[in-house]
C-alpha cells in the first residue's frame, strides 16, 4: 500500500466513524418520502434553471439528438453517429472555451441527464440479473429486495401525470453514491438497511433508512463542497447551511441549541 492510498483509507475511516457518530444522535428519526426527495435535491441538484435556459436546453436538445429520436422511435440505429459528432462539436466549441455562461449550462443538463440514462440502463440489467438469480440460483427474498433497493432507479408515479415518474435520489443510485457508500459501511447505516430488507412494508423502517440517507448526504455534500457548487447555480439551500452549522459544532465539540422540526440529524 502506498502513502497515498493509506492517508486515503485513514480519511475514508474518518468519515465513517464522525457518520457513524451523526447517525447514532438520529438513529430513530423518521423523513417522509417527499421531504427525502426535496432536501436531497436540494443538496445534489439539479438546480432550477431560468426560463433562457430552459429555452437554450430545448434547442440543444432538437439539434443534438431530435433525428436520433426519430430514429430509435422507428427502430434504427443509422443517426445515432450524428448525435455523438453534434455532441462533440458543441464541447469543442462551447465546452472548452471561456464564455458562453448560459450554453455550458445546458450541456452540464445534458451531461446530468445521458448519466441518469445511463443509471437506468443499469437498473434495467439488474432486472433481469435478479429474476435469474432469483428463479435460477435461489437467491434468497431478502437478497431481492435489498439489491432493488440498492441497485434500481427508485421511481415513483408523479402526482401531474399518469405517463410520468419522480425519481426518487434524483437519477442517482444508492449502490453508486459514494454517499449511500459511506452509510453503509456504517453498523448503524447497516442496520437501517437490514431492518427495511427484513420488513419492507414497513413505513417506519422505510423513513429511518431514508433519514439515514440524507444525513450520509448532507456530510458527503460538506466534505466535496457539493453544496457550495450548487448555491453558485441556485442560491437557497437553507437546509445545507444548517447542517454545515452543526457539523462544525460536532468538530468543536459544541452541542446545538436546538433542533427544527425539518431537520434531518
Amino acid at each position: 500500500m502506498t502513502k497515498d492510498d493509506a492517508e486515503e483509507e485513514l480519511n475514508r475511516g474518518t468519515v465513517v466513524e464522525q457518520l457513524e457518530l451523526m447517525l447514532q444522535s438520529a438513529r430513530d428519526t423518521e423523513l417522509d418520502v417527499s421531504s427525502f426527495y426535496r432536501r436531497t435535491g436540494d443538496v445534489l441538484g439539479p438546480p432550477q434553471y431560468e426560463d433562457e435556459v430552459q429555452t437554450c436546453y430545448k434547442e440543444f436538445v432538437e439539434e443534438i439528438l431530435g433525428e436520433t429520436c426519430d430514429a430509435l422511435c422507428r427502430g434504427g440505429t443509422e443517426d445515432l453517429q450524428l448525435s455523438l459528432d453534434r455532441w462533440a462539436e458543441k464541447m469543442r466549441k462551447i465546452g472548452r472555451r471561456t464564455g458562453h455562461t448560459m450554453e455550458k449550462k445546458v450541456l452540464d443538463v445534458l451531461s446530468y441527464e445521458c448519466r441518469s440514462s445511463f443509471h437506468q440502463c443499469y437498473s434495467a440489467v439488474w432486472l433481469l440479473l435478479l429474476e435469474r438469480l432469483h428463479v435460477k440460483f435461489s437467491l434468497a427474498e431478502e437478497g431481492v429486495v435489498f439489491h432493488r433497493l440498492w441497485h434500481l432507479d427508485q421511481m415513483l408515479p408523479s402526482n401531474h401525470s399518469d405517463e410520468h415518474y419522480v425519481h426518487l435520489f434524483h437519477g442517482h443510485l444508492f449502490g453508486l453514491h459514494p454517499a449511500c457508500g459511506d452509510f453503509i459501511c456504517t453498523p448503524t447505516g447497516a442496520e437501517l438497511v437490514g431492518e427495511l430488507v427484513m420488513a419492507p412494508s414497513d413505513n417506519s423502517c422505510h423513513q429511518r433508512f431514508l433519514n439515514g440517507l440524507l444525513i450520509a448526504v448532507h456530510q458527503y455534500a460538506i466534505r466535496n463542497n457539493v453544496a457550495k457548487e450548487l448555491r453558485k447555480k441556485q442560491p437557497s439551500g437553507g437546509d445545507v447551511d444548517d447542517a454545515e452549522r452543526q457539523q462544525i459544532d460536532r468538530k468543536n465539540g459544541r452541542r446545538p441549541k436546538g433542533r427544527r422540526e425539518a431537520d434531518a440529524t
